[in-house]
């Protein structure tokens, strides 16, 4: 059986769309799933979670399950954010190359 040549366009189409779609997907799902930080970054984040806690009610360890950190490298060290899961609120400290406490800002909401 032989398709219409306005139909074989069509499926052509449809297929070069899905192959597409899968590429795309086998190249950007590992970026999109993968770590916001690095492991080198773990002492800040524990520094930044310890920063937290002290400056609200909740524990180090609820502010760890609550939240998911952000490690962002600028020109004169690194900033670390701790975001809500929920949305609800944030902390973020910035730390010098030497990783002297810069700056804090937000809230980590209880």
């Amino acid at each position: 059986m032989r398709f219409p040549a306005r139909h074989r366009l069509i499926i052509g189409a449809l297929a070069l769309l899905l192959l597409a779609s899968l590429a795309a997907n086998v190249i950007l799902y590992p970026l999109a799933s993968r770590s916001l930080y690095s492991e080198g970054d773990r002492p800040l984040i524990e520094r930044t979670i310890a920063l937290a806690a002290a400056g609200s009610t909740s524990r180090a360890d609820e502010i760890r399950s609550e939240t998911f950190p952000i490690v962002v490298n600028t020109g004169g060290g690194r900033c670390v954010e701790l975001r809500d899961r929920n949305a609800s609120g944030h902390y973020g400290a910035c730390y010098d190359r030497h990783g002297r406490l810069i700056e804090e800002s937000g809230s980590v909401v209880n």
